[in-house]
């Protein structure tokens, strides 16, 4: 149900989401594209499970160094980077520790999820319990639960809730023989 709930929220105002996720291994995406029609507002996403991994997305190695890859500096940098990197109005992103030890000093169940909605970054620190496929699916439940809730707070549908799209088809309509010219991204 809150997939589904997510989903409407997105699918009403015409937003694209992407998601890039560690400790989650996929969870979420594979979760929320199992929703019917999840096409038409879910871009993609990247499993960047090694530090590696998040740095050839283009979270920073200092930041990695600095904090750790189980942080809140990391999970916004993974956040930014989804959006950056799949072209989408909403991105979510999940660090942290799903056990069964902990790591970087880090205990069992610190987890890091971001958040990036109208040009702003929010970002959640969870102490979860429970044993690693508990914790991974808390916190896909919490992203679910939290991500539709700030965007039905940050971006109310209007009259119109093709607002956005009607204003591109508008640009688009005016600025043809350009684009035409020029190509799209």
């Amino acid at each position: 149900m809150e997939k589904e709930e997510l989903f409407d929220a997105l699918r009403k105002r015409n937003l694209t989401l992407s998601a890039m996720e560690s400790l989650t291994g996929g969870l979420f995406s594979e979760t929320f594209t199992s929703i019917p029609g999840a096409s038409n507002v879910f871009v993609g996403a990247a499993v960047t499970y090694l530090d590696r991994a998040k740095e050839s997305f283009g979270v920073s190695r200092k930041t990695i160094e600095a904090y750790g890859a189980v942080s809140a500096n990391c999970a916004e940098e993974m956040a930014l980077s989804a959006r950056r990197f799949f072209h989408t109005d909403v991105s979510v992103s999940f660090t942290g520790n799903a056990g069964p030890t902990g790591s970087e000093g880090k205990p069992v169940g610190l987890v890091y999820l971001a958040f990036f909605v109208k040009d702003q970054m929010k970002t959640f620190e969870l102490h979860l319990h429970g044993d690693r496929d508990s914790i991974r699916a808390q916190c896909v439940s919490f992203a679910f639960r939290e991500l539709k809730a700030e965007i039905e707070q940050t971006m109310p549908i209007t009259q119109n809730p093709a607002g956005k799209a009607a204003e591109e088809a508008s640009s688009v309509e005016a600025s043809s023989s350009s684009e035409n010219k020029e190509g799209r991204e």
